[in-house]
């Protein structure tokens, strides 16, 4: 009985030292970052015109994500059906652009922007 309690506690220090000490390195390196997708982004144009253009995109390359940088000063982007949700903004703001793109698979985009 003695040495069983003894065995024990000593795989339980074991044990509990590699686990504290895999969190200390995933807490050191961090949450692993999303690729960054860059694209000739349309500076100019309508907000209109550039959600199409993100969209457009999103749908050829079947990225699900924020593409570029935001269009107005808030973008809501979603996939899924045709009418998918997409963030919004908390405050105030006045809808600029809705945008739609259907990909090759069948899943549609969506870009939205506010002012």
């Amino acid at each position: 009985m003695k040495q069983r309690t003894i065995l024990f506690i000593i795989l339980f220090t074991a044990i509990t030292s590699t686990v504290e000490a895999r969190w200390k390195l995933i807490r050191r390196r961090g949450r692993p970052h999303r690729p960054t997708y860059s694209y000739p982004l349309k500076t100019s144009g309508t907000d209109q015109e550039r959600a199409q253009q993100e969209a457009d995109y999103m749908a050829s390359r079947n990225i699900r994500g924020h593409v570029g940088s935001a269009i107005g000063k808030f973008e809501g982007v979603g996939w899924g059906s045709y009418n998918c949700g997409t963030c919004t903004p908390q405050h105030k703001m006045t809808l600029t652009a809705d945008a739609r793109a259907q990909s090759s698979s069948g899943t549609w985009y969506r870009v939205r922007a506010w002012r």
